[in-house]
């Protein structure tokens, strides 16, 4: 079992994983934890009702832009959609797996 954000993520290991159909991996609870006292920082700049740049606000040239608090969910959906789309053909399942796997271990470390 391979620990997202603990163990160290080499191409070799990352390619071996990706060709798992269930790649045997999972976040240490060490990164769990540590990820829910950085959620812990965010909902507290949401709540103090500050402007949070990304958080509570546009992007680029709308940083300047407050996001009413009743469409952050709105915009965080929106980010994530605008930064997953693509063109061209779709990538095989082991490609897709390998960014999936990178990303998750990226974000926990």
């Amino acid at each position: 079992m391979f620990l997202l954000g603990e163990e160290q993520l080499s191409s070799r290991v990352l390619v071996s994983l990706a060709q798992q159909s269930i790649p045997a991996v999972k976040p240490s609870e060490k990164c769990l934890i540590r990820a829910g006292e950085y959620r812990a920082v965010v909902d507290s700049a949401v709540k103090s009702g500050k402007t949070h740049y990304g958080i509570n606000t546009g992007f680029g040239f709308l940083s300047k832009v407050k996001i009413d608090q009743d469409k952050l969910k709105k915009l965080q959906e929106n980010y994530i959609r605008s930064h997953s789309s693509g063109v061209g053909e779709p990538v095989s399942p082991e490609v897709a797996r390998a960014v999936m796997i990178l990303r998750a271990h990226t974000f926990l470390i």
